[in-house]
């Protein structure tokens, strides 16, 4: 049997599953079409979906394929083709040793989700079963009794199954979350409504490396993107504006073509298929709670958004990496079941709150699960914007630290990023004295069984004598980054638990900090 069910294939759900077999958890995941979905869809990628993608491994197939934001070009309309002024959509930054990918990235959904679904598959041996329909489940003390239906050569063949948990991926109209009964507060901007979609350009336009825009925000407008990673000819389209009818916009590709022209002027265009289109409403709704008992929600399930900043899959993305380390760790016997409860606490905060353009600044310094014993508890914080007082602090996103040797072979420099992993919590040491490194190392010994690894760094100017062999890696910090971005000083010995999402769980001075805060997240 397998442990977990994931309800929907789309990034949310592929990501959540690749975060749960890294784990070591056995999932199914089921996606009720028949064929994966094609289209560049939600296209930007946010820097800290990077760093997750970094600590899953898969990140050197996203760099290979996605580009920068390019600029974009506003038209006369409809007069043609004339170019009036070219807007840069990001102001494109250097990358830190802080932030190692500090700007936003393009990659079209379809390109992504068939990345991600490759992993699965090559990894774990696990593959999306399409045309499989959640139909109805029943909740027990310990498990959920799920009814399935999948289409098999044009015929329905039922199933029953059993899982320890459900988790329902599978967007804002899904059959889970309306059997759930969960309520979707906010509004939906009905003048905001856009015709979407991709079709394939025979005569393209002269330069692709630009996105392009006519007419104006109320009465119409016309953006056509063209992706990166193919040359197909295919564009993404977007078409709105109060004076048009979006319905019948979208009832063909005659009529695209037909608005097309209006718009833009252009009729120089020659278009050829189309790929898909469709008409979107934009929501801005989100549920009270993440879960109720053995089912939980991620992504657009629970909360949707407006498309500014790809805030909807980049959230949905962090939503599945909170919810895979708390479930793996009530799997294996390790953590109770009451931890699972801080999924709707810590993620349902950071949604109520969401109007950064990027999630590097996203934190759980309210958490229930973190310990501060460096810092003063903070009320009323913000939990999207986290080293604004210029601290580091429990519940913050865990800085990169780069330039750090090794002193055990290989001596080549590395960063912290590389050692951190999704599947363990990381216990970083900060000192300089080695033989109080080993005591330290010693106590926290009984919690270290495959779930915590030690990461001892001494500071740049130690030469120690001693490398302590209880720890999982020994760094002297070669580019003085770990000390600055963790701003440990003084010769007092410092812990900094990293929680396997990628968080910092707690700052410790000493053993009785570590101890607290492992209580709270293991048996």
């Amino acid at each position: 049997m397998s442990s977990i069910l994931i309800v929907g294939a789309g990034l949310s759900g592929l990501m959540l599953a690749l975060a749960l077999l890294c784990n070591g958890i056995s999932i199914r995941i089921i996606e009720k079409e028949q064929r994966y979905v094609i289209g560049q869809r939600g296209c930007g990628i946010q820097p800290r979906t990077l760093e997750i993608q970094q600590f899953l491994g898969i990140l050197p197939d996203i760099l290979g394929l996605a580009r920068l934001a390019p600029s974009l070009q506003l038209h006369s309309s409809p007069e043609g083709s004339t170019s009036l002024m070219t807007l840069e959509l990001n102001q494109t930054m250097d990358n830190t040793t802080f932030y190692p990918y500090i700007n936003p990235l393009i990659l079209g959904q379809d390109t992504h989700e068939g990345i991600l679904r490759s992993h699965l598959q090559k990894d774990y041996n696990c593959i999306v079963e399409l045309g499989t329909q959640f139909v109805a489940f029943e909740q027990h003390l310990n498990d959920v009794t799920v009814q399935i239906s999948k289409l098999n050569d044009g015929i329905e063949v039922p199933e029953t199954a059993t899982f320890n948990w459900v988790i329902d991926a599978d967007g804002a109209h899904s059959t889970v979350q309306k059997q759930l009964d969960l309520e979707f507060l906010g509004v939906t901007r009905e003048s905001e409504i856009l015709v979407v979609g991709d079709i394939h350009v025979k005569d393209r336009f002269r330069d692709r490396k630009y996105w392009l825009f006519w007419g104006n925000d109320y009465s119409k407008k016309l953006m056509a993107m063209p992706p990166f990673e193919t040359e197909d000819g295919r564009y993404n389209f977007m078409v709105g504006g109060a004076e048009l009818d979006h319905t019948k916009i979208a009832s063909s590709c005659e009529e695209l073509i037909k608005v097309f022209q209006e718009v833009s002027g252009r009729t120089d265009v020659e278009f050829s298929d189309l790929i898909w289109m469709g008409i979107w409403r934009p929501n801005i709704r989100m549920t009270k709670s993440f879960g109720e008992g053995s089912i939980f929600v991620v992504g657009d399930t629970g909360h949707v958004h407006t498309p500014g900043g790809g805030q909807g899959m980049n959230s949905g993305i962090q939503d599945s990496f909170n919810l895979a380390w708390k479930l793996a760790l009530v799997k294996k016997g390790i953590s109770p079941m009451s931890i699972l409860e801080t999924y709707t606490e810590e993620r349902l905060s950071i949604i109520e709150s969401m109007l950064a353009n990027t999630t590097l600044g996203v934190n759980y310094r309210g958490s229930s699960l973190v310990i501060d014993e460096i810092h003063l508890a903070v009320e009323n914080s913000d939990p999207y914007h986290s080293r604004n007082d210029g601290t580091i602090r429990a519940g913050d996103r865990a800085p990169e630290a780069l330039a750090l040797l090794p002193l055990r072979s290989p001596h080549i420099l590395t960063n912290l990023f590389d050692t951190f992993r999704p599947s363990l919590h990381s216990i970083v040491i900060f000192s300089d004295a080695a033989n109080e490194q080993s005591d330290s190392l010693k106590s926290v010994i009984p919690y270290t069984k495959g779930v915590v690894q030690t990461i001892v760094i001494y500071p740049q100017s130690t030469s120690p004598a001693i490398v302590p062999e209880l720890a999982d890696y020994v760094f002297v910090d070669q580019g003085r980054f770990a000390y600055k971005h963790y701003n440990v000083v003084g010769p007092n010995t410092e812990f900094v638990v990293v929680r396997p999402d990628g968080y910092i769980g707690a700052l410790a001075g000493g053993i009785d900090g570590l101890t607290h805060y492992f209580k709270g997240i293991f048996l």
